[in-house]
């Protein structure tokens, strides 16, 4: 959805600290139709720890950190 919003010209970084859950979610956004996005740099996946947000070329490239909690309910 992020990715959406920011295209064309934005980047969107997914963090996660468990690289299993990184190669799960690389694989949906393929499944999706946006191994292109990923191709492109467009859409970044990496293992690592979110609280520190992402440094990228020298700069901080993670300017929103999106929470999404799911309930089974």
């Amino acid at each position: 959805m992020l990715h959406h919003l920011v295209s064309p010209g934005g980047k969107v970084v997914g963090i996660d600290h468990i690289p299993a859950l990184v190669d799960w979610s690389v694989q949906n956004l393929k499944n999706d139709g946006l191994g292109a996005a990923i191709d492109k740099g467009e859409l970044v996946m990496v293992a690592g720890d979110g609280r520190e947000g992402y440094v990228s070329a020298g700069r901080l490239a993670f300017l929103l950190l999106l929470l999404v909690f799911l309930s089974p309910d």
